[in-house]
């Protein structure tokens, strides 16, 4: 399945003139083009080159760059400036435990005390993610998955435990992106997902947990498989 999320010129970064801010524009863009490997683990980001490609001002990009600073996806390196950054597979590794061990109790508190319309728009959303996919759609299906959590984290009345899962969403996302990558790992997923929202619609909370988890499990395998391919090729 083809992304058509991937740049592939400087014009396709280019901010378009709508009613958000400039700078969450130009975020979304960058961490688009990160999670794409339009810009690559240890890329050098120029302001200039920046300011160019997206026509916006260097105030707009450097804000941007300090909210992707805060998300892990770019570093700052003394004398030398904003660079892309690598993530490794022990940190990867990590953010996937952090993960199992959050949406597996967010699984099973959805089960135990979501409630009717809880329920529904799971469904609605589960509805959208396989529309998506059955399409073949690069940006539908992307933008649908991150619906799917967005509505599973919201509804299951854990604030604090959605907040953390969404601190790490722009790592989140990039590691998606790359765990995609391997054959066959998007119709697994979504098999893996249709039975997680099975077990809470079944309202058997341990189910949801062990279901989450696993497809954790499943994502985790796929992405560091992907990493590993990455840096061999870097090396080499």
């Amino acid at each position: 399945m083809v992304d058509s999320r991937t740049p592939n010129s400087s014009d396709d970064l280019r901010i378009p003139q709508v009613n958000m801010m400039i700078r969450e524009q130009v975020v979304e863009v960058m961490r688009s083009a990160i999670a794409s490997g339009r810009f690559k683990p240890g890329e050098r980001l120029k302001e200039r080159m920046l300011c160019e490609m997206t026509g916006v001002s260097r105030t707009s990009v450097r804000e941007a760059l300090r909210t992707l600073e805060s998300e892990g996806l770019i570093r700052v390196i003394h004398n030398k400036g904003p660079i892309v950054a690598t993530l490794t597979i022990e940190e990867a590794s990590k953010i996937y435990e952090v993960r199992a061990a959050l949406e597996g109790m967010a699984g099973r508190l959805l089960a135990e005390k979501g409630s009717t319309e809880d329920f529904r728009m799971l469904e609605v959303a589960l509805v959208d993610l396989k529309a998506a996919y059955e399409e073949q759609d690069g940006v539908a299906l992307s933008d649908a998955t991150t619906r799917f959590y967005d509505v599973f984290l919201e509804r299951c009345g854990n604030d604090i435990a959605a907040s953390m899962i969404k601190s790490l969403n722009a790592r989140v996302i990039y590691l998606r992106t790359q765990s995609i990558k391997q054959p066959g790992r998007i119709a697994k997923s979504i098999e893996e997902i249709e039975r997680v929202v099975g077990a809470i619609l079944r309202r058997d909370p341990d189910g949801a947990r062990l279901l989450c988890e696993d497809h954790v499990r499943h994502a985790r395998s796929a992405a560091l498989a992907e990493l590993e391919r990455m840096l061999k090729s870097a090396q080499t």
